[in-house]
Formats: structure tokens, sequence, C-alpha cells
């Protein structure tokens, strides 16, 4: 798509490129992501199912116009896959083989159309059709709107649409069966347990080019510089290892002394969450136990009856998918910061989800909401 404008100048591309996936600047906020999140899902409409690492090379590839930003890109869109796994567009199994495919540990599939219509009334369109086909009408795109990788109806144009929808093929998922489950316990309980899955079912061994997620201090670090090569470090600790296709897997390690002694390959056998989120609330339960939980803070937004709420720590999809449901993201500086837009009345509710569920405290300032 951008190949065919190279001497054009970058906004030209960015304009013509909004054409081509049928995006308008009167329909979205968030130019940027949204852009980014529509070309994801047209190559995901080809591509899938695929691997996480070659949807998202062919998506920089799409989108690289100066050498230059290549870093910057990739993080953008690195963020933006997983953005689309939160809305519903794409979806990551592990344990799945790909008949004449390599073997990987996780392989990307679109999800196929579907919407779900929040209490509310507002409506959320996810999925992908083959080849990233059109399947919404006209009339109906003029009523979409783009929120990063969320595509929503609003409510006073969702209550003759309800209807219709399933009338074009998209399949309506019930918004409890969409907010993903969770059994809340104390952070002690669900270490004991984790740590004695390594015990009993870890593998013996070391990893000699294994990364750990160093443990929360009182020294403030984003979570991009918690990652770092063992140090001689003992204790229990999330672990990521080279794999020879796609992207590290993700290992629950006992280490002695900067070396890994046993390793639990996540996720569990009999556990259905991804990777990430399984690894993230291990080390969101180490960080609570050791007295340094992960924090949340709220402030106003001075442009509307809402809340922004900052987390520190990436959250498990449990909890991302709610708040998404509820507001909508709003910006990512980093892997360690996060910001959600939330209507003040479901900020308490969220926060409380947060600390008995993910055990996040929520942190105070003079500006936020008291």
């Amino acid at each position: 798509m951008i190949a065919r404008a190279v001497r054009a100048s970058e906004l030209e591309v960015f304009q013509q490129l909004k054409a081509d996936l049928h995006l308008r600047s009167s329909t979205f906020d968030g130019e940027v992501e949204s852009t980014v999140a529509a070309v994801i899902r047209r190559l995901g409409g080809f591509m899938c199912p695929c691997p996480k690492t070659a949807l998202a090379s062919a998506a920089v590839r799409s989108l690289r116009l100066d050498p230059e930003k290549t870093a910057e890109i990739a993080d953008q869109v690195d963020g933006s896959i997983e953005d689309l796994m939160i809305a519903g567009d794409l979806i990551e199994l592990s344990k799945v083989v790909a008949v004449g495919a390599e073997d990987h540990p996780t392989w990307l599939f679109c999800a196929p159309p579907s919407f779900v219509k929040r209490a509310d009334g507002r409506i959320y369109v996810f999925g992908v059709a083959p080849d990233d086909a059109v399947f919404l009408p006209g009339e109906i795109l003029e009523h979409v709107h783009h929120l990063g990788a969320t595509r929503y109806i609003d409510a006073s144009d969702a209550a003759p649409l309800a209807d219709v929808l399933p009338g074009l093929g998209l399949r309506q998922i019930n918004e409890a069966a969409w907010l993903t489950s969770h059994h809340a316990e104390a952070p002690e309980k669900f270490l004991a347990r984790m740590t004695k899955r390594l015990q009993q079912d870890g593998i013996k061994g070391h990893l000699p080019e294994i990364s750990l997620l160093r443990h929360a201090t009182n020294v403030l670090s984003t979570y991009r510089q918690r990652w770092a090569k063992p140090q001689g470090e003992t204790g229990v600790f999330i672990g990521r290892h080279p794999h020879p296709y796609g992207a590290p897997p993700w290992y629950l390690c006992e280490v002695q002394a900067g070396e890994v002694q046993r390793s639990l390959l996540l996720p569990l056998p009999d556990q259905a969450a991804r990777a990430c989120d399984v690894a993230w609330q291990i080390q969101l339960a180490i960080d609570a136990v050791q007295g340094y939980p992960a924090l949340m803070r709220s402030r106003v937004d001075p442009d509307g009856e809402g809340v922004y709420l900052n987390v520190q720590f990436p959250l498990p999809m449990a909890a991302r998918r709610r708040l998404v449901l509820l507001g909508g993201p709003r910006g990512r500086g980093d892997l360690s910061g996060f910001s959600f837009w939330l209507p003040t009345s479901q900020l308490a509710q969220e926060v409380s989800f947060l600390k008995d569920h993910f055990w996040y405290v929520h942190q105070r300032n003079p500006e936020d909401i008291q």
C-alpha cells in the first residue's frame, strides 16, 4: 500500500492509506494508532494463521517510510498487535500445529466478524473476514468509530443495528462471555500454587541465554528496564529464552546464584490464558508478596465526565479487556505505563477489581480522584 507512494510526502501517504482502509478523520480519535491497527487487520486477513513475528515484520515493512524510524514503528506495531488481541480481532493460540508450516510456540488467527453489545447500548465490532473483506455495508460503516484497535457504534446509533448485524453474518457475543472470567485469590496463595507446580512439573537444567524479569524494588523502573540477563540472583523468576522460531517462550524459573536450576513452560496445560498473561500475574504476585505491589493512579479528565486510570505494570487480558469495554485506552508511553479512560461512576468498581484480582495498589496524588 505504501510502496506505490514512496515518492510522496509522509502526510500524503498517510491520507491515502486511511482512504484505502476506509478510515475517515471525522470518525476516529488517535489517527496513528487506529491506522496501524487497520493495517495489521488487513495483513492478518491475508496472512493468518501465522506466527506473531511474521505479522509484525510484514506490518513494519508496510509502514516504514524512514529506515531510521524502524525501531519506533516496530514498538508501535507490537503494541497494536497486543491491542488487537485484547479487542478480539486476533486470537493467539499455543500448542497448535499448522499443516505444512514450521513449528512455532504460538500462532495468530483472525476471529470471525462478531459484535458485543454493552449494557449501556454501545456496540463493539471485532473480527476479520478472509482477505480483510469488508463485512459491513456503507450505511453502517458511517456509524463506526475507531479508537486505537477498538471499533464501536455509539448507543445512540446502535439501537436499530443490534438486530441487523446477525443477518449480515456477525456473531453476537454475550458481554459476560466476552469479558474473560477471573478468579480472585490472595497473592500468597496463587504464588504458592505456581511454585508448587514448578517443583512438581519443572524441568531441571540450565537455560544459558535466559533473560529474567527482575523483581520490583523501591527504585522505580519501567517494565522494559526490569528485563536483564542474570546477575547472581536467587529465587523464583519469570524468564524468556530465545527460540529458533517465533517469539521467546515464557518460563517460571527457579534460579540460584544467577543460574536456572529448574524451569516450567507457560502457560500450563490446564491454563487457557496466554503465556504472557500467566507470567504477568505471577510477577504481580511476587511483587505484592515482597511488599512492592504494582501501582495504579487516577486523575480527572479535564475535558469530560470521566477519569484516567494509569497502571504501572502490563495488565493481563482479563483486566485490560474490562477497561477497554468500559471506556478504552488513551495512550501508551512505554510498556510500563498504560492509561485508560473510564466513566467516573465505574472507577471504584475497577480499582476494586484490580486490587482483588491482580493486587494493584491505588496511589492517590493531590490531583487524583478522592
